[in-house]
């Protein structure tokens, strides 16, 4: 809280003063307006403490949404190496069993001229 507000001097009253009753009114007028001014001043804060509270979470909540986007990219990079991995690995073995079966017909061709 800010102390830029300075509070009113105490009307000086002596014993039988006529404008006693008037120092006393303006003294509570004078006081009305500091608590005022000083609820003002929390009002504010209050203000820029939310406005500062509704930033952060809406940081934080950007902040997770691009993050969640940033591992969906990385999911996304995986699958599609995993996808070429069984296709390479679907074309070896259809290789290995074309070339078994070369090799087999070959053997069975060589010993059938024999």
């Amino acid at each position: 809280m800010s102390d830029s507000i300075a509070w009113p001097k105490l009307p000086e009253v002596t014993p039988n003063d006529p404008q006693a009753n008037v120092k006393l009114e303006l003294y509570k007028a004078q006081l009305e307006i500091c608590k005022t001014d000083h609820q003002a001043i929390l009002d504010a804060e209050k203000v820029q403490e939310e406005t500062n509270t509704a930033r952060a979470k809406d940081d934080y909540a950007n902040y997770h949404a691009i993050s969640q986007e940033y591992h969906k990219g990385y999911i996304e990079v995986a699958k599609g190496a995993i996808d070429r991995s069984l296709q390479r690995a679907e074309f070896v073995q259809k290789v290995a069993a074309a070339i078994g079966t070369a090799y087999t017909a070959v053997l069975a061709l060589s010993f059938s001229m024999a």
